[in-house]
């Protein structure tokens, strides 16, 4: 193959970015009649009612699968997924520990019908469900600029519709990382208003920005010329969005996206373009830095290099949207840059910056200029391990989970009764091949701090949870012993 019908591969990648989708069959449920259904669910009712109404769920997970963020829950039944923990396109019911309605989500009206078919409706919602939480070091710009460039051929109404219906069939719980990536995807989606504009909601945008997201502090602060930044915290540089904030500390209730979604439908004007992000992105983000609009380094201090902060965070979301076409090992706390290794993140960007890639608009990642690309890592490619051991008197569940070739998580749970101290108990963690000194020491003798002025009666339970990553090379073998006063507890051997 000639560098001609190379690069030619490339540029009909690009011209196919706005061609019509494929869908499968329609699926068997109708959206409408399902979500009438949905809307006759109250809180209470015993689960039999609701199988009476919805069916059996597609999919039925718990609370642990989501991070322990619903008290009570028994059983998250999920309409409309395709698998285990995928998107629930129709709505969700929680069943509470007495087996009736928690919560519901997926009440309302659906899309005017005809708006959509319902293959391409539960293909870009599933993509919805893909965005990215508000977090700089877990964001990979990969599923905003998928969605984006989905919804931008559909035209405002439309595209706003999807937005709509997804955030009427999400869970604030479940699917809380997704939903508040619809603000940055709006950031993304919309161009820059022009004038000032008002909104009853109280969003106000200047000349020249975007409306605030009041969804807390963020960390870095948001430059006091808005122009220079106009999307922030979204800078798309390259056609690619960066998310140029840490971590948002929020206190109360933050802004819904909901309402972000009613401002870009009366003052939004679409992007005239889908996204092509450059083939030469390490050469875009060091652009970005040179610019006037790398505000950070006006922002350093003696206790924040926000200049370095900002390089690193930007350099590790390029990483995750390039390993398609170019793999790092992470370090134990997930970073591909990481602080206090500059040379290798020197080197590290100066091989990424080598790349002859493309951006494959039909699959949405780089991919080698011959079509090829890696698969990307699975982030459900290694088990996670439990023993719960049977001892009188103490709960507790320890788990191991590999998190890369290096490193592996340990957690562990234990629930303990206010005003019952009980055994002092230790669990330790050992190498097969070196048990006489632990890899890491669990202590379980003290229970937690609580205020003198909370009461709680006799007999309260509460749960903690305790993770550390530990270095540990694949094919080592591990064991969990617990220590209950003179005498111990050995788990199986895992092998994570």
């Amino acid at each position: 193959m000639t560098a001609r019908s190379v690069a030619c591969l490339c540029l009909l990648g690009a011209l196919e970015m706005a061609a019509p989708i494929s869908y499968g069959n329609e699926p068997p449920r109708s959206r409408r009649a399902f979500a009438e259904a949905m809307n006759k669910v109250k809180k209470g009712m015993p689960e039999a009612e609701v199988i009476a109404l919805l069916g059996q769920p597609d999919d039925v997970t718990t609370d642990k699968d989501w991070g322990g963020r619903i008290n009570h829950t028994l059983k998250i039944w999920r309409y409309g997924a395709s698998g285990h923990m995928k998107a629930a396109t129709l709505g969700q019911i929680c069943i509470d520990d007495n087996h009736r309605v928690q919560y519901v989500s997926g009440q309302g009206k659906p899309p005017t019908e005809g708006l959509f078919t319902e293959p391409e409706l539960r293909l870009l919602l599933e993509a919805l469900d893909d965005l990215p939480e508000l977090n700089g070091y877990h964001y990979n710009p990969r599923p905003v600029i998928r969605a984006v460039n989905l919804l931008q051929p559909l035209g405002k109404q439309r595209a706003l519709a999807a937005i709509d219906e997804f955030l009427r069939v999400s869970f604030e719980f479940t699917d809380r990382n997704a939903r508040e990536g619809v603000f940055l995807l709006l950031r993304t989606l919309f161009d820059v208003p022009i004038g000032l504009t008002v909104f009853p909601y109280g969003i106000e945008s200047k000349p020249g920005s975007m409306p605030a997201m009041l969804v807390g502090a963020g960390m870095p602060q948001e430059p006091s010329d808005k122009k220079l930044l106009p999307r922030f915290p979204i800078a798309i540089e390259g056609d690619i969005p960066f998310f140029l904030v840490e971590s948002y500390d929020g206190g109360g209730h933050p802004e819904p996206p909901g309402s972000h979604v009613d401002y870009f439908r009366k003052f939004g004007t679409l992007r005239a373009k889908p996204l092509a992000p450059t083939p030469r992105p390490v050469e875009a983000l060091e652009a970005f830095e040179k610019s006037p609009r790398w505000y950070f380094k006006q922002l350093n201090d003696q206790s924040w290099d926000y200049d370095r902060r900002e390089r690193i965070l930007l350099g590790n979301q390029l990483m995750r949207l390039l390993d398609t076409v170019y793999q790092v090992e992470p370090d134990s706390s997930g970073m591909f840059i990481s602080y206090g290794a500059e040379a290798q993140n020197r080197k590290t960007l100066l091989q990424a910056s080598k790349l002859a890639i493309c951006w494959d608009a039909k699959q949405a990642k780089y991919t080698f200029l011959d079509g090829t690309a890696l698969k990307p890592p699975d982030p459900n490619r290694y088990s996670t391990h439990s023993w719960k051991p049977k001892v009188a008197g103490l709960k507790i569940e320890f788990t191991v989970k590999r998190d890369s070739r290096k490193y592996v998580v340990l957690g562990l749970e234990d629930t303990y009764e206010i005003g019952n101290p009980g055994p002092r108990e230790i669990v330790r963690v050992i190498n097969i091949k070196a048990p006489q000194k632990a890899l890491y020491e669990f202590q379980l003798s003290v229970p937690p701090d609580i205020p003198p002025a909370v009461k709680f009666p006799p007999g309260t339970t509460f749960g903690r949870s305790m993770g550390v990553t530990i270095e540990l090379a694949e094919g080592e073998q591990i064991q969990a012993v617990l220590v209950v006063g003179e005498k111990s507890y050995s788990s199986s051997v895992f092998k994570p």
